[in-house]
Parts: C-alpha cells; structure tokens; sequence
C-alpha cells in the first residue's frame, strides 16, 4: 500500500465487514449470525484488525475507518496491545449489558416476565450465546420453564406441553440443582445421550440443536429457587471467565424473581385488605337493611344479590326457592336475563338431587360447586334444564350455596359465570356469609308475621270477650228486677 493509501486497505474483505459492523454498534454474535461466522471467528478477525490498524477502541476503530488520509505511520502495535484493546471493549460492554440489567431490576413495574428476558437477553449476547432457559424449580428435581430466549418454536411447544416434569441428577441442569454450583458441559452430545433417557437432554439436542451448556444454579438463602442455563448451537465450551458472568447475570435474575414475589405480595396483601374491608362494608349494609326490614325480605335479597354479584364478578346471581308443586323458582335476582328465569318457571329444576344441582345443594346441606358445567355427568346425560343453562344461556361455571335453617336447605343462593372460571375460597366463604344472612332475613320476616299473626289473634279474642262482657252485662240487667225501696211499717216513726 502507499503511503497516501486509505486505512481499510490493509485489511481483507472479511475484515473490513466486521470492523465496519463492529465500529457500527453490533455485537459479536450479531455479527457471526450476519456474515455467518462463528463468533469465535469474528473476535479473531477483530484481533487483527486491531492490530493492522493500530487503534485500542471501538471508538478509534471507527474514527479510523472513516479517516480518508490513511493508517498514521506508528500503528504497529504488539499483539498483546490488540489484545488488550478487545479486552477492555468487551469489559466496557459487559459493564454496560449489567448496569442496563440493574436498572430494569430496579425500575421494574411487577413484570417478571418483562425482567427475565431482558437478563437473558444482556446474557446471550455479553456470553455468545444461541438461547436460554431459567427453570424454576419445584423441589424433588422437578422443574419448569419459567422464562426462555431464542429457542425454537418445536423447542417452545415441548416445554410448554411436558410443563412440570423431574430432571435427572447427572444431566447439565440436574448437577447444578444438586451441587449448588455451576457446570459446563463442553458437548451434550457426546456420553450416550439417548441411551440416557433423559428427556430434557434429547430436546435440549433434537429440538434445541444445543451442543455446549453453561447451567447456573439461582439460590435465594438456602433456598435453591431455579436453574439459569444457557446454550450454543456449536461445540465452544464456556470458559471459567464465562461462568463467572455467567453467575453474575443468574444472580440478577433471582434479585429480579424476589423482588417481583415481594411486590406481588404486597400488592396481593393490599387487595386482599382491600377486600376484607368491602366484605365487611358489605355485611353490614346487609344487616343494617335486614334491621329495616321486619316485614319484607325483598330489599335484603337484592342487596345480597347485588353485592354477590359484583364482590364476586359474576354475570348473575340469584335467590331460588321451593315452589309448592315442588319446582324450583328464582325469586330474586340480579343480572338474570328472562330465558334464564323461564328454564326455571317452566319445571326443568324439580327436587331431584339426580338431575338438579340445586336440589343437591338443599338436601346435602353443601355448597356446590362446578367449575365447568358442560365438563358434568349430568350435561353429557342432556338433562333439560343444565343443558338448556349450557348451551342456551352459555353458562359454564356455577356456585350454588344452601340456605340452611334448622339444619335443613330452604333454597339457595346460584351465581353464574359465562367462563370457565372457578370461585376463589375467600368468595365461596363470602357468598356462604350472604347465604346466612339471607336465612336471617326470611326468619325476621317469618317471626315478624307470624308475630303480627298471634297479634291479631289476640286482639280477636280481646274484642270478643268484651263483646261476650258487654252482652252479659246486658242480660243481668233484663234478667234482674229493679230494686226498690223498703215500705216503713205502720206504728213506727222515724227518728
């Protein structure tokens, strides 16, 4: 080259693709995975690159590479400088992969999956690898995926369909879970994979294509939480250096996972507060309405519903009572449409615990409850009313709590949902509280009248033994002669 020639005339074709892409902002793997090199490649050509040109960093590479007047006569650098000046880019990136990881960490909004991958991603890359896996463990050496980065979708689609499943103590991922420490494996491919039987080991290679394995085992305490592995698709085995960053990433990664556990925690501690206090509130509006109503349980029952309705986020609640042809009738309701009233008018519910939910309720003296209603023996038998439920009004879960008085079911408190979706204990336990309280209405109301009955009755008889009084007082009277006054007898005076 001349004297005045330009600085990329040094380098070769290869070379200058990756010092250009290098100089540009992409990283190694990106780079391999464009020109299809293996990293290792690209990081040799950069080791020349260096050295040709004479630069010691990403930002005297580039300037370089765009300096038209060409290389400055003292660019002969030792090997050892080229080497150093890689050293020191790769040193700069790894510091910045973590601290971008430490402030998603600590800017988190709850997210763990949002966290996990951004970890993994800084991971790959800073690591030149294909993809990972952070298994959360389960105890006894069962494990699941709880995040993934790069794997194939065949790869995805088994870790999804197997889901909880036991790993083997002499696997990659099952020594880390039992040793505590770190491991690599230089070729997974190699020691009589299939002969093993292990099934993560034959996907990890049939459907990940893996060859070199780094598993890092993530503790909290003493508490083994998960397994943080990572995989190339080529045999370049993991090197102490690597493992160490390797490390570094895991233990961000279960700062992220407790941080996420303790914020949902709080938040879950927050709602569950939250909604004590509307049950309570609830409650007592219930028995405040129930003090108001000595002789009508109407306003009650819709209180109840309404509140049933919305604490438990249902599309219906209802009231059924017993009719006297021994049909079952929803008397009060709230968010039932009209054909679900008219299945019920129409008889399709009779006191058959063989065919009605309800009735079983009443007469075991138990809640029911179905988490899928088309998912019952009495749906694939197609009785009338619970198919009509299903396939008419599209009802799929269903709560129904007795109403017990003196030991046995008077009725029942039904809730609806269009989804399978099933209760939660905390609203099966509320709606049971709604259920008593109901009794405790139907009582007053049926002790007020029957009050108010035996009131009435006695007035009756007040009013008719003052009649039979006042009657008799006239018949003494006609019965009786008039008094009168004693004649004085002849010869005597009077004083």
């Amino acid at each position: 080259m001349s004297d005045g020639g330009l600085a990329t005339d040094l380098l070769s074709k290869r070379e200058r693709e990756v010092a250009t892409a290098y100089a540009s902002g992409a990283s190694n793997k990106e780079i391999a995975r464009d020109l299809g090199l293996s990293p290792t490649t690209v990081r040799s050509h950069l080791r020349t690159v260096y050295s040709k040109l004479g630069v010691t960093s990403k930002i005297e590479l580039a300037q370089t590479l765009n300096d038209q007047t060409g290389p400055r006569e003292d660019r002969d650098r030792s090997e050892m400088a080229a080497d150093l000046a890689l050293e020191l880019d790769d040193a700069i990136r790894r510091e910045c992969s973590l601290a971008s990881v430490l402030r998603i960490i600590s800017n988190h909004d709850g997210s763990l999956e949002t966290t996990i991958d951004d970890v993994l991603k800084h991971a790959l890359e800073i690591c030149e690898a294909e993809f990972g896996i952070l298994f959360e463990y389960h105890g006894d050496f069962r494990v699941s995926e709880l995040r993934s980065r790069g794997i194939s979708p065949v790869f995805r689609n088994w870790l999804s369909e197997v889901g909880t499943f036991k790993i083997e103590p002499t696997t990659g991922v099952g020594r880390a879970a039992s040793e505590l420490k770190p491991v690599s494996i230089d070729d997974v491919r190699a020691g009589g994979v299939y002969e093993s039987g292990s099934a993560l080991r034959i996907a990890t290679i049939d459907h990940g294509i893996a060859r070199s394995l780094a598993a890092i085992p993530m503790t909290s305490g003493n508490r083994l939480i998960g397994v943080f592995s990572i995989y190339r698709t080529r045999v370049h085995p993991f090197n102490e250096r690597t493992l160490d960053l390797i490390q570094l990433f895991a233990d961000q990664a279960v700062i992220a996972i407790e941080n996420v556990r303790q914020f949902r925690a709080i938040q879950n501690a927050n709602a569950e507060l939250e909604s004590r206090l509307e049950r309570e509130e609830a409650s007592a509006e219930i028995l405040e309405v129930i003090s108001q109503s000595r002789d009508d349980d109407r306003p009650v029952f819709d209180v109840i519903l309404e509140r049933a309705q919305r604490l438990c986020d249902v599309t219906t609640a209802a009231l059924v009572m017993v009719r006297d042809d021994g049909m079952q009738e929803i008397v009060a309701h709230h968010g039932v449409i009209a054909d679900t009233i008219e299945i019920y008018q129409s008889g399709a519910f009779p006191m058959d615990p063989k065919v009605s939910f309800g009735a079983r309720a009443m007469l075991e003296a138990k809640v029911v409850h179905l988490h899928d209603m088309k998912d019952t023996d009495e749906y694939r038998a197609g009785y009338r009313g619970i198919t009509s439920l299903v396939n008419n009004q599209g009802i799929r879960t269903n709560l129904l709590v007795p109403l017990i008085a003196d030991g046995r079911g008077i009725g029942y408190l039904v809730l609806f949902r269009n989804e399978v979706r099933p209760f939660t204990p905390d609203q099966i336990a509320l709606v049971e509280t709604f259920a008593a309280q109901a009794v405790i209405a139907i009582e007053n109301v049926r002790q007020f009248k029957a009050l108010e009955s035996l009131n009435a009755e006695l007035g009756e008889r007040v009013e008719e033994q003052v009649s039979e009084i006042e009657r008799m007082g006239k018949l003494k009277r006609f019965l009786l002669p008039p008094l009168r006054t004693p004649l004085s007898r002849p010869g005597r005076r009077s004083c």
